[in-house]
């Protein structure tokens, strides 16, 4: 992941992925693998946790707009079973043979808000 921007100039403290920071995340290793949906992403800098973390995903078309498409992400744990079947959808913006975007939209004091997640496809 190479950077986290937001549709709103500004600086925010944000989580995600059940508490994970913008400044562990950005620079963070991620590997997908697709035959069979699950992948990992480690982080890359220092004072961040050397964990793995585990996930599964899948990828669905909008029953509204087949165009639009969603990324649903799954935290698991190393044997791969879910912490708390709790999980994460995010909408896949931008798909190409070495970058990918996903959008996360939530709330901040009562307006819509997006996180724009940005990826590099890394040749490690």
């Amino acid at each position: 992941m190479t950077s986290i921007t937001y549709d709103t100039d500004g600086l925010y403290k944000i989580s995600l992925f059940d508490g994970q920071s913008k400044e562990c995340l950005e620079g963070s290793l991620w590997h997908f693998v697709i035959n069979n949906t699950s992948g990992y992403y480690q982080f890359q800098k220092p004072n961040c946790s050397e964990e793995i973390h585990n996930f599964y995903f899948t990828i669905e078309e909008s029953k509204d707009d087949p165009q639009k498409l969603y990324f649903l992400l799954k935290p698991v744990d190393a044997r791969h079973k879910s912490f708390d079947n709790k999980g994460y959808r995010l909408r896949l913006t931008s798909l190409e043979e070495n970058q990918m975007q996903w959008d996360m939209n939530t709330n901040l004091d009562g307006k819509s808000f997006t996180i724009h997640l940005n990826f590099n496809k890394s040749n490690q």
